[in-house]
């Protein structure tokens, strides 16, 4: 299976870039400075269809909403920075889980359980 290798930029402001290709930045369709937080594309959607990105806070089937990470050449679900709490993406089903947010513009989602 082959993967659509995509990013967006946060520009550490107020901005979430649309989704772009590595084509996109070569003919400059796109810019961004050394500043912005580049995430990556899993090649996953989520329950409803939405890409998750690298960045991206997800609910699943753990009582703790999980942030997604790139760690040791692999995507991962890690709730608050707990490493005993990592588990690959790859091996979630993606009907589990729901993109709510992301790290930049909802950092407060990280800190509530799923019944708040």
């Amino acid at each position: 299976m082959e993967r659509e290798i995509k990013f967006r930029v946060w520009d550490n402001t107020d901005y979430m870039s649309k989704p772009f290709t590595l084509e996109d930045l070569q003919n400059k369709k796109i810019e961004f400075t050394d500043e912005c937080n580049v995430m990556q594309f899993t090649g996953l959607k989520d329950k409803n269809g939405k890409e998750i990105y690298e960045g991206d806070i997800v609910k699943s089937m753990n009582v703790f909403n999980e942030k997604i990470i790139y760690d040791d050449g692999a995507f991962i679900r890690m709730q608050n920075d707990y490493p005993l709490n990592k588990y690959l993406l790859t091996t979630t089903n993606p009907k589990d889980i729901e993109v709510i947010g992301n790290i930049y513009e909802n950092p407060k989602l990280l800190n509530q359980t799923q019944a708040s």
